[in-house]
């Protein structure tokens, strides 16, 4: 009986090729986005069964039905890859609270959202591994995106929370820190992307810490050593080197 594999964001860039990734290995895929067109198109280029979901993570009820109905599908759930995620600009000076409404629901309540709907059936089953993907960019308040900084932070904490009450069950929990991967978000942006990975680099390197199980994962590691670095800077020294940093994008279409 293969193993399944439940995947947010899963209709391009890295949640797309993490399903590529699992399909391939074997698993039984659970896609889950908000585009219907491009999940049908995943969904019929892998080479074992996959079952979509079309909703909005952040809408609770909704994300637990589309979970739910892929459970009771499969009859069981052993990975959860809380993936989906958004990143916009949010200067301070702009003020702009739909920006932040929006990204903290999809990136920190939807991410919570799709692991409380499974953690139900992984005690049940004494058995799974939850996943989220968060960022480089969870160490410290970046200039110009705080709404983004502050989601990924209150996931880092949130999941590792979740990692102390789920061991008792035999469920890991493992937290994935990229730093820039190239999709549709980091096309956008015109600042320097240091160390920036292709999205089949991205995705290997996460998909092989997966199957580790590792605990954290924070990669590029030079880029990672460095914005782990900063952290501990006083805060005179990290406000004189970034305050005042514009990180100016392209606005999407």
């Amino acid at each position: 009986m293969p193993k399944i594999a439940i995947i947010t964001g899963a209709s391009s860039g890295i949640g797309k090729g993490l399903a590529e990734r699992y399909s391939h290995a074997g698993y039984d895929v659970g896609l889950i986005a908000r585009r219907e067109s491009e999940l049908l198109e995943l969904q019929s280029s892998l080479p074992t069964k996959a079952l979509i979901g079309v909703c909005d993570v952040s809408q609770k009820d909704a994300i637990f039905s589309c979970i739910q109905k892929i459970i009771l599908e499969f009859g069981r759930v052993d990975v959860l890859i809380a993936n989906a995620g958004i990143s916009e600009p949010s200067p301070a000076q702009n003020a702009n609270a739909d920006a932040l409404d929006s990204t903290i629901s999809i990136n920190t309540l939807g991410a919570g959202y799709s692991a409380y709907a499974v953690i139900p059936t992984m005690i049940q089953q004494q058995s799974g591994h939850i996943v989220v993907i968060s960022s480089l960019a969870s160490y410290r308040g970046l200039p110009e995106a705080g709404a983004y900084s502050a989601s990924k932070a209150a996931v880092n904490a949130l999941f590792e929370s979740m990692r102390l009450d789920l061991k008792q069950h035999h469920i890991d929990v493992s937290i994935i820190r990229p730093g820039f991967i190239q999709s549709a978000i980091t096309d956008r942006n015109t600042f320097p992307m240091p160390f920036l990975l292709s999205i089949d680099s991205g995705c290997d390197i996460i998909f092989n810490a997966l199957l580790k199980k590792k605990k954290i994962m924070a990669f590029p590691w030079p880029l990672a050593i460095v914005v782990k670095t900063l952290y501990f800077w006083p805060c005179w020294l990290y406000d004189y080197c970034l305050a005042g940093i514009r990180n100016k994008k392209i606005p999407s279409n």
